[in-house]
């Protein structure tokens, strides 16, 4: 007989002090976010601790982390929040994911001065995206630089 989720979520947390992290010992997410199975599916373990703990958590948000160490399973280190809040967080701590290192980027660093060029000599944006298999208004947001800035 399986254990009940709460005896089998536990176990999975290597328990600190109070201000400190506890640790996810469990199965992980690419990234380190915990992973736990629930409903049929495998699931945020932080997401998990705050409906054990009595919280909502409502379609629409995430439990984000104040410490920035995906492992943490520490509450004080959690709150609840968008993902626009999620991206605003990372935005002020310096850690915004760039270019390739996007999770559902196509192109690479490398890509973006070859693109540009391209654009420079007078390729159209649609003959630029069909040599790199992306929309056309992607190519335009890199030759005006409103995505892929820091290069």
């Amino acid at each position: 007989m399986r254990q009940p989720l709460a005896e089998r979520f536990f176990d999975k947390i290597q328990i600190g002090g109070d201000d400190d992290c506890w640790l996810w010992i469990g199965a992980k997410f690419l990234g380190g976010y915990g992973s736990i199975w629930y409903q049929g599916q495998n699931r945020r373990a932080t997401r998990i601790l705050y409906i054990l703990l009595g919280n909502e958590v409502p379609a629409k948000f995430d439990v984000l982390h104040s410490c920035d160490n995906p492992p943490c399973m520490n509450p004080r280190h959690h709150f609840r929040g968008t993902r626009a809040d999620n991206c605003r967080d990372m935005g002020k701590k310096g850690r915004a994911c760039k270019g390739s290192q996007q999770w559902n980027a196509r192109l690479t660093e490398k890509d973006i001065p070859y693109i540009r060029e391209l654009r420079r000599n007078g390729k159209l944006y649609k003959e630029i995206a069909a040599k790199f298999d992306v929309h056309p208004v992607t190519i335009g947001d890199i030759f005006r630089r409103s995505t892929w800035k820091h290069l």
